[in-house]
């Protein structure tokens, strides 16, 4: 029971933190008609945010293999409540971007955590530990989209980022409460010697490389969906505005629900098997996904679907990378999600894209051939699961 009420604090900071990268989607249209631009120039917002979040990843994250983890954390909250601030100042769309490359690089607070609680659940416990603490993450994510959208309709998205500063110094009080003591090494690796080597783990680890393809793409096609979502809602026949983009967001409760049952079933079984049955899921949001424009209940089954299969993949991806290296845990959550969140900034504006040239159905088209190349790639890792006599009864 101490042991679940950690984690569930852990959980929070991470859902907090992993917010403030999601906040601005629902506010693309808002930014697109303050600033007076396009769908496409707006989109570079949500785009500049994910690959600036790789760059932190690149950046911070692996000083959680040399220094005090709280204090780590702690600087970066400043700095992105900073950010924030000055982000409710901007005057026009290059400020905005510019200030979101500096939220996006400092908001990475849950990915120097994640890999403190792969070392601190015991081997047998580590799947069920991290699915709780991805439970807080992804509802992050759902809390960033509906609390943004909903703000951004009514009071302006700049109250918005307001208000993000305000729940970042929060955290800056609280995060040494929440957060566990780690002693840094007596002999430290060299934070050059930190960077270099996640080129070699990289070139080294094959099941590490296919992780991080599989968490790209699966993470890509999601994002092409959020991307384009505030501009095709925005269009006949709904019509909607930021408060109902971000609603949709509460589909995401489906995932959060089932994300612990993820984690055991990669404790009982194998990650890679957790990765194959995300595929499929979003597969099947994606068909629906191409109906939507004419049926709401299609879009809101799909978003269901795509989340659930994407933390599915989330979780097995980085479970089968996190397991490769006791002693590199940071560095190796550093490379996948790198990997990932490069994915997911190219499917953004891939997908704001394909919604002005292709609407829906462009965007399912991509979102099928990618849940299919990982359902392929995982295929031969799955079987042998599949043929044994009693897979089913375990």
């Amino acid at each position: 029971m101490k042991d679940t009420k950690i984690y569930f604090s852990l959980a929070c900071l991470c859902a907090f933190s992993v917010a403030n990268i999601y906040y601005n989607q629902p506010l693309l249209a808002l930014f697109a008609r303050d600033f007076g631009t396009d769908a496409k120039h707006a989109g570079s917002i949500a785009m500049a945010v994910q690959l600036a979040y790789a760059a932190g990843l690149v950046f911070f994250v692996p000083l959680g293999d040399r220094v005090v983890r709280r204090k780590l954390l702690s600087i970066l909250l400043v700095i992105n409540a900073m950010a924030s601030l000055a982000a409710s100042l901007s005057q026009n769309m290059e400020q905005l971007l510019l200030i979101n490359i500096a939220l996006g690089m400092t908001a990475v607070g849950a990915q120097i955590v994640i890999p403190m609680v792969s070392l601190m659940a015991p081997p047998e416990q580590r799947g069920r530990a991290v699915g709780i603490v991805m439970s807080g993450l992804m509802a992050g994510v759902l809390f960033g989209r509906i609390l943004s959208g909903a703000v951004g309709e009514y009071w302006g998205w700049r109250t918005m980022y307001i208000i993000a500063a305000l729940v970042n110094g929060v955290m800056v009080m609280l995060v040494h409460r929440l957060l566990p003591h780690n002693t840094p090494s007596k002999n430290p690796v060299p934070y050059g010697e930190l960077l270099r080597s996640l080129a070699g783990y990289f070139r080294q680890e094959s099941e590490l490389r296919k992780a991080c393809l599989c968490g790209a793409l699966m993470f890509g096609s999601f994002s092409s969906l959020w991307g384009a979502l505030a501009f095709l809602l925005s269009r006949p026949p709904y019509q909607y505005g930021s408060d109902i983009v971000g609603a949709f967001g509460l589909a995401g409760i489906a995932g959060i629900l089932v994300t612990p049952f993820i984690g055991k079933l990669a404790d009982r079984f194998t990650p890679q098997l957790l990765v194959f049955l995300g595929s499929i899921c979003a597969g099947g949001g994606f068909l629906l996904l191409a109906i939507s424009e004419h049926y709401l209940i299609a879009l809101v089954i799909s978003v269901i679907f795509l989340d659930i299969g994407g933390r599915a993949g989330l979780v097995g991806n980085q479970l089968r990378a996190l397991a490769l290296s006791e002693s590199a845990r940071s560095r190796l959550n550093t490379i996948f999600m790198f990997c990932y969140f490069l994915g997911g900034a190219l499917g953004t504006r891939i997908g704001a894209e394909i919604s002005v040239q292709f609407s829906w159905f462009g965007i399912s088209l991509l979102g099928l051939a990618t849940s299919l190349i990982v359902m392929l790639l995982n295929f031969h890792s799955v079987l042998p699961l599949f043929k044994q006599k009693h897979f089913l009864s375990r």
